[in-house]
């Protein structure tokens, strides 16, 4: 598999996709982009793209909530305590993060209410994303 065959996967399951280096998106300002607001499901947009050496970012669809757990800020303790006083997670889609310290995003169908969307918001290396303010 390629990372096109893969965001063109991801895109025409609903999720806005567009390509990063590392973990900022290729669509700059400086190109007339809007970055992650630029995320797409349109597959000839993401035909365009180049992707043969960049990493696939997605915006968190409408649908959905993510937490990013990111453990060289101590969100994997974080996480153990809230689920020591609350309970273990359910079984969600998880999907392992790049880089040395293996960091998590798990992804839930979003509740109903009012949510925040930022770092620290669930705890230390805890990040919840919302669909338009954040990416994965």
């Amino acid at each position: 598999m390629t990372a096109l065959t893969d965001a063109l996967e991801l895109a025409r399951h609903g999720w806005p996709v567009f390509p990063l280096r590392g973990k900022v998106p290729l669509i700059s300002a400086e190109e007339g982009g809007h970055g992650h607001l630029d995320g797409t499901t349109d597959a000839q947009q993401v035909t365009r793209w180049q992707w043969s050496r960049a990493n696939i970012g997605a915006r968190v669809p409408d649908s959905l909530i993510a937490i990013d757990v990111d453990p060289r800020a101590g969100g994997h303790l974080t996480l153990a305590t809230l689920e020591t006083e609350h309970g273990c997670l359910p079984p969600t889609l998880t999907v392992r993060t790049g880089g040395h310290t293996l960091g998590r995003h798990y992804y839930f169908l979003r509740p109903g209410g009012p949510l925040c969307n930022g770092a620290g918001k669930l705890g230390l290396g805890l990040d919840v994303k919302l669909a338009g303010r954040g990416y994965t």
